[in-house]
């Protein structure tokens, strides 16, 4: 009598303990006789149950790398405008009171790229969701503080942003530690730091003087 491979594989599971001898097509067999009915029936049917699942889930893969890429290209489509609008004249920190030229080496090379009309956008903010970031930063900075549009016929307004940027400077949130990991030029070491504090205080009290004096 011919057993079946799933019959064939039930008895080798129930004699696996012992390896006692078995019986097929009514004859007394080995346990090496055994093995090879398995590899047998392992390469006819087993082998193809197992490489399917195998074989499906690389169409799913293939699927989701496509679906991937398709969305990739769709986001590019979304990408924001990357704007330096042009800075009027008179406009700009330098135009009164100008800071000495060590100092605005610094604030060029940490401040300006999101605080000032002059940014330096980057080959990946032209890369979405990258792009998203990096806009979003820019506005918020050239919100709060923009170096190209400065208060100079309003010397309290200046003074309150002088003192921004030296709390600020002070607290080191600023330059932020995910922009001077791509940006190295723009780290600030102590002394540096220690340097623009002293001219951001040295401006706000300045400004506050003339405000007084009005």
């Amino acid at each position: 009598m011919k057993r079946t491979c799933s019959e064939l594989v039930q008895r080798l599971l129930a004699e696996s303990r012992t390896l006692r001898f078995f019986w097929i097509g009514g004859g007394q067999q080995t346990a090496a006789t055994m093995c090879n009915a398995i590899q047998v029936c392992f390469g006819r049917e087993l082998f193809p149950l197992l490489v399917r699942p195998t074989i499906g889930m690389k169409r799913k893969l293939k699927w989701i790398l496509v679906v991937l890429v398709v969305v990739f290209a769709l986001l590019q489509l979304t990408n924001p405008a990357r704007t330096n609008p042009p800075s009027l004249p008179g406009h700009d920190v330098s135009a009164t009171n100008p800071p000495p030229p060590q100092i605005a080496a610094l604030l060029h090379a940490a401040c300006y790229d999101c605080h000032s009309y002059e940014t330096k956008w980057p080959w990946y903010s032209r890369v979405a969701p990258m792009s998203w970031l990096i806009a979003s930063d820019v506005k918020g900075g050239r919100a709060r503080v923009n170096f190209s549009d400065w208060p100079n016929d309003h010397p309290d307004w200046a003074a309150r942003r002088w003192e921004r940027v030296s709390e600020e400077l002070d607290y080191k949130e600023m330059p932020p530690a995910k922009y001077t990991l791509m940006h190295p030029e723009a780290r600030l070491t102590d002394v540096q730091r220690k340097e623009l504090i002293q001219w951001a205080d040295t401006m706000a009290a300045k400004l506050k003087a003339a405000v007084t004096t009005q």
